[in-house]
C-alpha cells in the first residue's frame, strides 16, 4: 500500500513539473475601463494582474476571467500562439439595474439631476448609488437615495420603496406615514423624516507646489530704464481648501457647488541683476498668490464633467530691496476678478482636463503708477490630469497666466515711456490632498 502511494505521489509531482515547464508567451492585457482584475483558470487560484498589465501565459487555450466592480464579468478562453506575443483588449460593459417608479402617476422623475420622464415607468441605469426626485404640480413630493445592484430592480413609489431582487435597497429621505400591503409590513409604518444621505466630499485639504517662470516684455519702450525681465524657477507653496456646503447641509440643489480658498507663498527669493552691466542689485524677487472662488460642477454621466467658477485672485510678482533698483523692474501686483470654465473626461480614477479663464484686472500695482494711464487685462489657460485613489487625490498641471498692458505717457517729460507690455508667467504645479 505504501509503495502505491509513493508511486502515485511521484506521478503527480512529475505531471506538475511538466505543466510548469509548458512553454509560455507574453500576453499584454488591456481593458476599457482600466483597473480590472484578471484571473487564469479559476478565481480560486488568485488574481494574476490588474489591467493594464503583461503576464506570462501558457501556449494554447486557458480560461481567463476579467472582473471590474459594477461591470459584467468576462469569462472566455485565452488562446496563446506558440510563436509570438499576444495583445488582447476587453471592453467591459456596465452592470445594469432597473429603477421601477410606480407613482404617483404623472410625477416628473429626475435621477442624478437628469430628466427621466414621468411616472409610472421603469428606468435602466448603471449599478450603484442614485438619487431619485419626484415632482408633481411644481412641488417636490419625494427624494430618495437608492442602491441599485446589477440585474436587480428597485421600486420607488414616492412614499415607500422596496427591492425586488437580492441586495439592492432604497433608503428614505423624505417620507410620511404610508400604508403597505398586508403581509409585507403588517400594516402602517412611519419613517422618520431626515436629510438626504451625503454624496461626495464635505471638505478637501491639499498642499500645492508651484514652480513659475516669468517673462515681461515692454512694447515700444522709449526710455533706458525700461527693459525686459525674466525670472525662472520661482517656487510657491501653500494650502488649498475646498468646501461643499450643499453636501454639508444636505441641500441637493447645491450639490456640485463648492467654495475654494488657495494661498501660495514664495520660498526662494532671487537676486535681480542689472540688465546692461550684469551686476547684482539690492532688489530680490517676491512672489505670492491668493485666490478665493465659488465653483459649480456638473457630471455628465460617467463620461465627462463641466465646471464654471468665478472669484477674486491676487498675483504678486514683486520685488523687495532698494527703491531705485525696484524702479528698473516690472513690479506688478495683479488684483483681478476671474471667470472660468473647466471641462474634463472621466476614465475611471483618471481625469484629464482643460481649463480657461478671463481676468478683469482691478489693479496692477506699482508698475501702473509709473505711467500717466495704465490698464491691464488677463487670461489663464491650463491643462492637467487628476488622479483619485479613495479619499486621496493628486493633480499635475501646466498653466500660463498672461497679462497684457496698455500704457499712456507724456512723450517729452515722463520718466517712463512705453506703449504697452506683456507679462507671461508659466507654471508647473503638483497638488496632493485628502477629501472627507
Amino acid at each position: 500500500m505504501t509503495g502505491r502511494v509513493l508511486i502515485a505521489f511521484g506521478w503527480l509531482t512529475f505531471l506538475g513539473s511538466v505543466a510548469d515547464a509548458a512553454p509560455k508567451r507574453k500576453v499584454k492585457i488591456d481593458t476599457e475601463p482600466a483597473g480590472a482584475t484578471v484571473y487564469l483558470n479559476a478565481k480560486e487560484d488568485g488574481p494574476v494582474c490588474t489591467t493594464p498589465c503583461t503576464i506570462d501565459a501558457p501556449v494554447g487555450d486557458t480560461p481567463i476571467i476579467v472582473e471590474l466592480e459594477n461591470h459584467k464579468q468576462i469569462f472566455e478562453q485565452l488562446t496563446v500562439p506558440a510563436k509570438k506575443p499576444l495583445s488582447v483588449k476587453y471592453k467591459l460593459e456596465p452592470a445594469i439595474g432597473i429603477i421601477n417608479v410606480t407613482g404617483p402617476a404623472g410625477a416628473r422623475i429626475t435621477v442624478d439631476d437628469e430628466d427621466k420622464g414621468k411616472a409610472p415607468t421603469k428606468i435602466e441605469i448603471g449599478a450603484g448609488a442614485h438619487t431619485v426626485i419626484l415632482t408633481l404640480n411644481g412641488k417636490q413630493i419625494a427624494s430618495e437615495f437608492v442602491e441599485v445592484a446589477a440585474n436587480d430592480e428597485v421600486e420607488v413609489a414616492g412614499t415607500a420603496k422596496k427591492s425586488t431582487g437580492g441586495g439592492a435597497k432604497a433608503e428614505p429621505t423624505e417620507t410620511a406615514a404610508v400604508e403597505e400591503p398586508e403581509g409585507e409590513t403588517g400594516g402602517i409604518t412611519t419613517a422618520t423624516p431626515g436629510p438626504a444621505r451625503r454624496r461626495g466630499p464635505i471638505i478637501s485639504i491639499s498642499a500645492v507646489f508651484d514652480v513659475g517662470f516669468r517673462n515681461f516684455e515692454y512694447q515700444e519702450a522709449k526710455t533706458p530704464n525700461l527693459s525686459s525681465e525674466s525670472e525662472g524657477g520661482q517656487v510657491l507653496v501653500g494650502p488649498l481648501v475646498e468646501v461643499w456646503p450643499g453636501t454639508l447641509l444636505g441641500i441637493r440643489a447645491l450639490r456640485g457647488f463648492s467654495l475654494m480658498l488657495k494661498f501660495g507663498y514664495g520660498v526662494n527669493s532671487q537676486q535681480v541683476t542689472e540688465k546692461m552691466t550684469g551686476a547684482a542689485t539690492d532688489a530680490k524677487t517676491f512672489w505670492r498668490s491668493f485666490e478665493t472662488s465659488a465653483r459649480q460642477r456638473w457630471r455628465l454621466g460617467n463620461a465627462a464633467t463641466i465646471e464654471v467658477g468665478g472669484g477674486y485672485v491676487r498675483d504678486q510678482y514683486q520685488f523687495s530691496g532698494n527703491a531705485s533698483d525696484i524702479k528698473l523692474v516690472p513690479d506688478a501686483d495683479y488684483q483681478s476678478v476671474r471667470v472660468g470654465l473647466r471641462v474634463s473626461a472621466l476614465f475611471g480614477n483618471v481625469e484629464p482636463y482643460l481649463a480657461a479663464e478671463n481676468r478683469l484686472v482691478l489693479s496692477g500695482g506699482p508698475i501702473a503708477e509709473r505711467f500717466d494711464d495704465a490698464s491691464a487685462s488677463g487670461l489663464r489657460g491650463a491643462v492637467g490630469v487628476a488622479l483619485k485613489l479613495g479619499a486621496f487625490d493628486a493633480r499635475l498641471e501646466g498653466a500660463i497666466n498672461r497679462y497684457s498692458w496698455t500704457f499712456t505717457s507724456n512723450e517729452t517729460t515722463d520718466e517712463f515711456r512705453a506703449s504697452g507690455g506683456t507679462d507671461s508667467i508659466k507654471f508647473i504645479s503638483v497638488i496632493a490632498g485628502y477629501a472627507y
